[in-house]
């Protein structure tokens, strides 16, 4: 059940945080944490990450509780950075009882990346390409998440001579369908 729910929030682009244990690493007791049930001999896989990397924006290993933390706030940032999407997360139990001292993060130095503006120098460049195209095409897909976005793009569809717009989502209403310059709604195969 779990790999499909991976796919759909990766495909629906929701930041999602996974956390999975791993058997344990010891066997006689040498931390706390250690083997105590014949599952633990089974039920180990060797690169428990790997079955869902392809749908995740980020996995890792918890392999200290030094840093737990840190790795949770990396996965977030990833998670909630654009495109959004599942993050998965794994430790083995000897790490999760790890006896670590009480730490602070700044969470101020662990938002989403934002992605970054155009050179101004290249707006002129692109402008002209705009206004001078033949048959103009925007393609889209996720902007209706940003309100404002839908807003701008039909503002630039009323100026720009003959611009039409495909909207491939289909999740978010990404550019009005009564509007002239609509060509439809076709999710991407």
């Amino acid at each position: 059940a779990l790999g499909p729910a991976i796919h759909n929030a990766s495909c629906g682009r929701v930041p999602v945080l996974i956390f999975a244990g791993l058997s344990p690493f010891t066997l006689e007791g040498e931390l706390r944490g250690s083997r105590t049930e014949f599952i633990h001999w089974i039920q180990d896989v060797p690169d428990q990450t790997q079955i869902v990397r392809q749908y995740c924006r980020y996995t890792a290993e918890i392999k200290t509780g030094h840093n737990v933390k840190q790795m949770v706030n990396r996965a977030l940032q990833f998670a909630t950075s654009e495109p959004q999407g599942p993050v998965y997360l794994c430790g083995a139990r000897e790490v999760m009882e790890q006896e670590i001292e009480p730490y602070q993060v700044e969470r101020r130095f662990w938002g989403p990346v934002q992605p970054m503006a155009l050179p101004t120098e290249a707006l002129p460049g692109i402008a002209s390409l705009l206004l001078n195209a033949q048959n103009p095409l925007c393609i889209t897909g996720y902007i209706g998440r940003k309100h404002d976005a839908v807003d701008s793009l039909v503002a630039l569809a009323n100026v720009i001579k003959g611009m039409r717009v495909l909207d491939t989502g289909s999740s978010d209403m990404c550019f009005p369908a009564d509007h002239r310059a609509w060509l439809s709604c076709r999710p991407c195969m």
